[in-house]
């Protein structure tokens, strides 16, 4: 038997022995009163007494029974707190191979690029190289959130910073992206946001473009969409700035649509960990805004909603 197993069991038997224990001192009490009140007291007296002393033992045997309840209502919430905590360690583990897999996958495209340049004549390389260091500081910083997280932080406490260039930044990643796809025939259209500037982590927020872009490509691909397009839109209300990305593809199902937030969504076939969704959401939130499906549209579409005070 194993060893925990054998450990619960004892600890089982423990607390019903001590319930069958407490219950049955409770009904001695009982007739040992009853005994005393009915041979021992006046006859005069015997009614009253007795129905105080019983009430007496009904209450204690209450308490003994609340008492008995309250430790298995503890144990199971200490059990519950127990698989929570194993879910959440689970939970971060998985995002922090989703979050490493992705600059590692751009370091690599990098490297194999500036190798073929390098081994042209006149080609200067400095570009790719760029490339390549930004994702090992967007890892590393990546990493550092993901640890905080790990050890009870928030992503609330993240730094704000100044002008992210919404269009610039699409469009590098876009071309990028078309690299490593081998898509030439994709297009991206940022027509509509090409002056948007922000007040946000870029770390983080490059990672939901990089995300979103990247499921969307991935989704034409495997719909087997030619000359595809990414194409940016922008709404406002009183509260949010909303940015649409959607892409050629056909509408997702609705019965995907309703898990597509959820921990560990992913197709079955893909390589992803599922999470990518999940940590752009928290993302967005620590923002101070929101990601969701446009349901209403005849495309795929995600709109991301950020307060008005961001815009730059």
């Amino acid at each position: 038997m194993d060893y925990m197993k054998f450990l619960t069991y004892i600890r089982s038997l423990i607390h019903l022995q001590t319930f069958f224990v407490s219950f049955g001192i409770s009904v001695v009490w009982i007739l040992g009163t009853d005994f005393i009140v009915h041979n021992l007291i006046p006859q005069e007296y015997n009614t009253e007494l007795l129905q105080n002393l019983k009430g007496l033992c009904y209450i204690f045997i209450l308490c003994i029974l609340l008492s008995w309840l309250h430790k298995k209502e503890q144990k199971s919430t200490n059990l519950l707190m127990a698989k929570k905590s194993q879910a959440m360690i689970g939970e971060f583990s998985g995002m922090i191979v989703h979050e490493v897999k992705n600059p590692l996958h751009s370091i690599h495209i990098c490297i194999q690029r500036i190798k073929d340049l390098l081994k042209v004549e006149n080609i200067d390389g400095d570009r790719y190289i760029d490339l390549t260091e930004e994702s090992i500081l967007r890892l590393d910083e990546t990493i550092d959130y993901l640890q905080g997280l790990s050890r009870g932080q928030s992503l609330d406490q993240i730094k704000f910073e100044e002008g992210f260039e919404v269009s610039s930044h699409l469009h590098k990643t876009f071309d990028f992206l078309k690299k490593s796809y081998f898509a030439s025939f994709y297009k991206l259209d940022t027509q509509d946001i090409f002056d948007l500037k922000l007040k946000v982590n870029h770390s983080l927020i490059s990672h939901v473009f990089l995300n979103l872009m990247k499921n969307a490509m991935d989704y034409m691909k495997e719909q087997k969409i030619e000359n595809g397009v990414i194409k940016l839109s922008l709404e406002k209300n009183s509260k949010y700035i909303i940015l649409g990305l959607e892409n050629s593809g056909n509408p997702i199902s609705p019965h995907i649509q309703a898990k597509l937030f959820n921990h560990f969504t992913s197709k079955v076939g893909r390589k992803g960990t599922g999470l990518g969704l999940l940590f752009c959401r928290q993302i967005m939130k620590a923002h101070g805004g929101e990601i969701q499906y446009d349901k209403e549209s005849s495309t795929p579409k995600f709109l991301l909603k950020f307060p008005r005070n961001l815009v730059v």
